[in-house]
């Protein structure tokens, strides 16, 4: 019975993105071992809710990051080109 199950599982990885699927068979089988089959797609789905919910802060730290680099960039051209362009108009005025 709990192969069979296994293999239900394992054929619903096939439809999906490879890397989701061996992970999921992994801790999947990891868990069927110790506990009930319902409890363990409990807890495997609770595990990669885990891990989904790791990887969105540290994208959405990722984005925050880059959007503070291309301000302190433009910021820094932006007082590096202040000087002259003062220079420049004070001339022609």
């Amino acid at each position: 019975m709990y192969f069979a199950i296994f293999k239900s599982v394992s054929s619903f990885g096939n439809s999906v993105n490879p890397v989701f699927s061996s992970q999921w068979i992994q801790i999947f089988g990891a868990q069927l071992s110790k506990l009930p089959v319902n409890e363990s797609l409990s807890v495997t789905a609770g595990t990669f809710k885990a891990k989904i919910t790791a990887q969105s802060i540290l994208l959405s730290n990722m984005e925050i990051f880059t959007g503070l680099f291309w301000l302190a960039l433009i910021t820094a051209f932006t007082l590096l080109l202040y000087h002259p362009v003062k220079i420049a108009v004070r001339n022609i005025m």
